[in-house]
């Protein structure tokens, strides 16, 4: 970027244009961010429509294994024309498809194959820890196949933000809940040392 001469241009100037540019920057970010938010609230809603929750519960109970498939590809289908964070919605797929749309459709491949991962565990624990190139594959398995190289290439490195980003919070949530433990532990052993009972410890 080169830049037009302005004449008398100092510093106030600087902080006045950069305050005016940084205001117009974080409007747009927040129209992005609120509609992320909404769509987060909003997901996959259209499966409790009457439509689309009869056939899913049907997809689930139906005995025979083609019926149970036959109302899967009926939901799906269906499914598909109502969201459109999902590639088969748009014509060109994921090409298609804007920034905030590819966010919501790799956060639900995401999601999804964690729900997976914990429902293939025998122990019953929800705490999933896993590494970005384990969610590469599940989330890109709903690209088509003529999806350009440098969209899912956005794809892989939204996901390794995403799983750094968590990794982050884990991190900071684990280092106040040791924090605690130990200040309380702390306080407990004072409070014997004065020889408090347990319910003068109040702790």
């Amino acid at each position: 970027m080169i830049f037009e001469r302005e004449i008398g241009f100092d510093r106030a100037r600087l902080i006045k244009w950069m305050m005016r540019h940084r205001t117009r920057v974080s409007n747009k970010l927040s129209v992005l961010g609120n509609d992320l938010a909404i769509r987060g609230r909003r997901h996959d809603n259209s499966y409790t429509d009457d439509t689309e929750s009869t056939l899913f519960v049907k997809a689930k109970t139906a005995k025979d294994i083609s019926e149970r498939e036959r109302y899967s590809q009926l939901l799906n289908r269906l499914h598909e024309q109502n969201n459109d964070y999902l590639p088969n919605y748009h014509d060109q797929g994921l090409s298609g498809m804007n920034l905030v749309q590819l966010m919501e459709f790799i956060c639900d491949g995401m999601a999804t194959f964690e729900e997976n991962v914990i429902k293939s565990k025998d122990d019953g624990n929800t705490m999933v820890t896993l590494e970005p190139k384990d969610y590469y594959d599940a989330v890109l398995e709903g690209v088509p196949e003529n999806t350009p190289e440098v969209v899912k290439d956005m794809v892989r490195n939204t996901i390794d933000y995403i799983v750094d980003k968590n990794s982050a919070i884990k991190h900071m949530i684990e280092k106040r809940e040791m924090l605690y433990r130990a200040d309380m532990a702390k306080r407990k052993e004072e409070a014997l040392h004065r020889g408090e009972t347990k319910e003068e410890q109040n702790i």
